[in-house]
This record gives structure tokens, sequence and C-alpha cells, in this order.
């Protein structure tokens, strides 16, 4: 059955490697562009080759913002209404005709006006994500981890790299379509040559800033003072509500050998992969004692699974029926996720 936190998961994935894939891709099919001792017939495939897969990072950087908030509401690591995150989508969906625009009609007015909209766009994007990225790592806002900050302050710098680059090989543009029209000069040659040696140290940037985003990603390290989170947002976990946790314990004999008891549960386990409401069990083992570690979503979910048909078959089976005790758990420190979920209730959120 598909998980759509894991295909969340994926598609951030996917982006990552597709826009680093893509720039690699681009950036090697420059060489041949700014080569003079291609023709000019080869200089224009691949330039062809190079705009084309230029789209990809393009359209990656654009989705990366939407997928990766639907990520971190999944995570539970963001505080936002829902229809913060579909305005996200809807923006994305403009940014990506937009982008789409600019590349279509490059080269004509229209174009070039659709140009100065992105960059203003870029601009005013890169300054919202400097504050946002900035409150969360203070412990503001609606960001509840500092590693998710620091990716958004990361995703900030990518976007002003892209910038510069923009900025910094503005004369490019012309300078190829001259050559491509009426074929090499000298003078075509400096600029394109000048031009890619300007951009280049922001290419190398963007490269290194993705491995960084995937790293803070994977790692999800802490910043500054771990004190700093402890008035940040409540941040809802968006799998699991007010979650209950039951502790099922019986007197044991001796412990069972190895073979057998790895045979016992391979034999038991699967049951519980299909218990409505239970979202993990951990068998217990201890000197005298044996018994369970549950998690449920709900209490409602506990309670039904422990009726009177669960008793009965604990005491024909075993001769006994097991203790149970049920505990809340008002804030939770997940160290997998890098993040602290925390089930108040009513306790003055």
């Amino acid at each position: 059955m598909l998980d759509s936190y894991y295909l969340v998961k994926l598609a951030h994935i996917l982006l990552f490697v597709y826009w680093l894939g893509g720039d690699i891709g681009v950036f090697h099919s420059a060489g041949y562009v700014r080569d003079a001792a291609l023709s000019r017939d080869a200089r224009a495939t691949a330039l062809k080759i190079l705009a084309w897969i230029d789209m990809i990072p393009r359209y990656c950087l654009v989705l990366t913002l939407p997928v990766g908030y639907t990520l971190a509401t999944k995570l539970g690591v963001v505080s936002v209404a829902s229809g913060m995150v579909i305005g996200v989508w809807l923006m994305a969906f403009v940014w990506l005709a937009l982008v789409y625009a600019v590349h279509h009609y490059q080269g004509r007015p229209f174009g070039q006006s659709l140009r100065s909209i992105d960059l203003l766009w870029r601009i005013g994007l890169v300054l919202w994500l400097i504050w946002v990225g900035s409150q969360g790592l203070r412990g503001a806002g609606h960001i509840g981890a500092p590693w998710l900050a620091a990716k958004l302050l990361v995703f900030a710098f990518l976007i002003f790299c892209g910038i510069m680059i923009r900025v910094r090989g503005a004369p490019l543009a012309q300078a190829l379509r001259e050559l491509l029209t009426s074929g090499s000069t000298p003078q075509h040659e400096s600029t394109i040559k000048r031009n890619f040696g300007r951009t280049r140290p922001f290419v190398l940037l963007i490269w290194a800033g993705l491995v960084l985003a995937a790293y803070f990603g994977i790692a999800k390290p802490q910043f500054g003072d771990s004190s700093l989170m402890v008035d940040s947002p409540v941040v809802e976990n968006s799998v699991v509500e007010n979650p209950v946790f039951t502790l099922v314990k019986f007197p044991s004999g001796a412990p069972l050998p190895p073979a057998a008891l790895a045979e016992l549960l391979r034999k038991t386990s699967p049951r519980y992969q299909t218990v409505p409401g239970l979202r993990r069990k951990l068998f217990l083992s201890g000197p005298g004692v044996g018994g369970g570690w549950y998690e449920w979503d709900s209490r409602a979910h506990a309670e039904a699974f422990y009726d009177d048909a669960w008793r009965r078959g604990m005491q024909a089976n075993y001769g006994l029926v097991p203790t149970i005790e049920y505990f809340d758990a008002p804030c939770i420190v997940d160290n997998d996720r890098g993040v602290i979920d925390y089930y108040l209730q009513d306790a003055g959120r």
C-alpha cells in the first residue's frame, strides 16, 4: 500500500537528483558552446541541448519549495494551516508557468518583460526565505526545527546564486545569438569566454549548496542553544494526534533459546501489522517478566484491542491475564526525525 509520506519524500529526493544532475549537464554542454574550434552548427546543437537540459533544474528549483513544505508538514516540523501549503502549491504552479513562458518567449520583448517579473519575484522570495529561516533559527515563526530553518537559508542562497548568474552573464545571450547568426568574431568569442567565467563560481556554489542542503536534511543537525526551542511554536504531528502508550506485562519463566524465540516472533509478530490504530509494538523481555510496549493513535483503539476476547485468549493461552498500564505522552523528542512533537491537548497551548 502506498504511503503519501514516502511518495513526497521520494519526490523531494528526485528533485535534488535532477537539479544537481541537470546543472552538471548544463555545465558540460557549455564547454562545447564556448569552444571556438567547433563549427557554428556544432555549437548551435550544443546550445540547444544546453537550453533543454537547463529547464530541468529550473523546474526543480520551483517545485522544491512546495514539495519541501508538504514533506515538512508530514514530518511535523512546521506549524502552518493546510491552506498555506495549498497556497504554496498554487504559487509554485504560477511560477512554473512563468518559468516556461520566459523560456518560450526568450529573445522577444514580451519574454524580456516576463524575465524582469521573474527576477523581481526571485529577489522577493530570497528576502522572505531569509526572514523565515532566521526566525526559525531563533525558535520563532512557523519553522519548528533548526535544521529546516538552515535548509531554507541555503535555498535562499541557491536562488541568489541563480540571480547572480543571470546578472553577471547578461551579455552572454546576445553574444551567442549574434555568433550563431553572423558567425564568430574575436569580440564575440571574448564576450562568451569572459561571461562564462564570470558565472562559473556561482554554478559551483549552487552545487555545494545543494549538497549542504541534502546534508541538513539527512543529518538534521541542531544549531545554537537548544533551549531556544522551548518557546518555539507547538508543532502538531501530522500522523498522530494525542498518542497513547500501553505497557503490557506478565510473569515469565526461563528465557527461550534464541532459535525458539525467533520462531515464536516470526509467527506472532505479523498479526500486529493489521491491528487498527497500532503504530508500533515493542516485544519486551526481562528477568522474570515479559510483555510489550504499544504505541496507539488513540485510547479508543487501545481499549478496543484489549477487549474481553483478548483477555480470554490470554487466559487460555498463557494461564493468566497480563497487567495493562496506560500512558499519555504530552511531549515526544524524536531524534530520528530531528523534531519535538507536543500533544498538550487542553493544557494551555
